[in-house]
């Protein structure tokens, strides 16, 4: 965010330059340092990308609008990138030089990507030194509509490390990972749950449609797995009712991760990110960042400001041949102790509102009807 922001933010419009009027107090001049202090932190957007002419575009749109004089201004972010396909000379040059700080070329999903660039030393300094967040991001993300300073200020309001935007987006995209078949905490193999139940919701959260299916062979469980790891968990959707709410998990498709806890994420979650995919990491990061470093809830949804999944389905032919559920699997037998239930557990009300709580209703297999885990 912009120091003017954040003087305007704290109260500390009465500065002009660096000094004070007389009748400001000391108090007020040391949160102008802590201001101004906390100002020359960036941003740092992270997308791992392919060379497509929509994902170059999306990608230049969102940087526009984050720099743009009414959101983070010229100076407030920096970018790097993690080319899956393609490389950075299929890119506009000029944009690239004048943005882009640090890049790798290389097969992997999102999350090794950003692993590789954070353990490569190629940077110039430490990022602890120049950054506060780091913003993860699936290339068919829109931010072309986000107030940046609003959800970095409820993002840091709410005290959590691992932040994400809720989403709206495509109907078809909403999916409750709690009623499907890896939640069976008895039964480690896909094929022996005996059911799996989907929920699908409209961008207003109305239910579209209801299914309870027995799933018997490997090929309908690898299929029920596909449709979860390619849509959004219901819990993204937005609260009206909510500022943010604390949870139990949020999905890697577009969070922000504070920089005291990016080191512990990457390096420190033994076997969370693989060499071919690193599903089920947002099932243990939550807790395995409160176990880390003691913050009581450490995670959020910001549901006052959201984002567009434009659902470009890129992870289609991984999910097909596997991977996915792989990765998954090895996370929950090495991380069973801090798998993650999804869960809300608060909600931090918008003024004139009364938070939301999980549904009183009747529950299926321990998951109320909107999908939200009972404690």
């Amino acid at each position: 965010a912009q120091a003017s922001r954040l003087y305007y933010d704290l109260g500390l419009h009465e500065f002009s330059g660096c000094l004070p009027t007389m009748h400001v107090s000391l108090f007020h001049i040391l949160l102008a340092l802590v201001a101004l202090a906390e100002a020359n932190y960036k941003i740092l957007f992270y997308w791992s990308v392919d060379s497509d002419p929509q994902t170059q575009k999306k990608v230049i749109d969102n940087v526009a609008h984050a720099k743009s004089d009414d959101q983070g201004g010229p100076n407030c972010c920096h970018v790097m990138l993690s080319h899956y396909a393609g490389n950075a000379s299929d890119w506009d040059q000029t944009w690239y030089q004048q943005h882009v700080v640090l890049n790798r070329s290389g097969s992997g999903f999102k999350y090794r990507g950003l692993k590789e660039l954070y353990n490569s030393g190629e940077f110039h300094g430490n990022w602890a030194d120049h950054y506060e967040w780091v913003f993860a991001l699936d290339s068919d993300i829109d931010l072309t509509a986000l107030d940046f300073p609003r959800f970095f200020e409820l993002a840091r309001n709410s005290g959590a490390v691992i932040v994400t935007p809720t989403f709206t987006g495509p109907s078809g995209q909403w999916a409750n990972f709690n009623l499907k078949s890896q939640e069976n905490n008895k039964k480690d193999d896909y094929k022996s749950n005996r059911h799996a139940l989907s929920r699908v919701f409209d961008s207003t959260g109305a239910a579209l449609k209801f299914t309870d299916h027995v799933v018997d062979e490997d090929a309908d469980a690898l299929k029920t797995h596909e449709a979860v790891a390619l849509q959004i968990h219901v819990l993204g959707r937005p609260d009206e009712n909510c500022q943010y709410r604390h949870t139990s998990y949020v999905e890697m498709t577009a969070p922000i991760i504070h920089m005291k806890v990016l080191d512990l994420v990457l390096n420190q979650c033994e076997g969370c990110i693989g060499e071919k995919a690193e599903w089920g990491l947002d099932r243990v990061w939550c807790n395995h960042v409160k176990k880390g470093t003691g913050i009581d809830k450490p995670c959020a949804y910001v549901d006052e400001t959201s984002v567009q999944h434009l659902d470009w389905k890129k992870a289609q032919s991984s999910v097909s041949n596997g991977v996915l559920k792989d990765s998954e699997n090895a996370v929950k037998k090495s991380h069973g102790n801090e798998w993650a239930s999804v869960e809300m557990i608060d909600c931090i009300p918008r003024p004139g509102k009364q938070a939301s709580s999980p549904p009183t209703g009747p529950p299926v297999n321990g998951v109320a009807p909107n999908g939200i885990a009972i404690r």
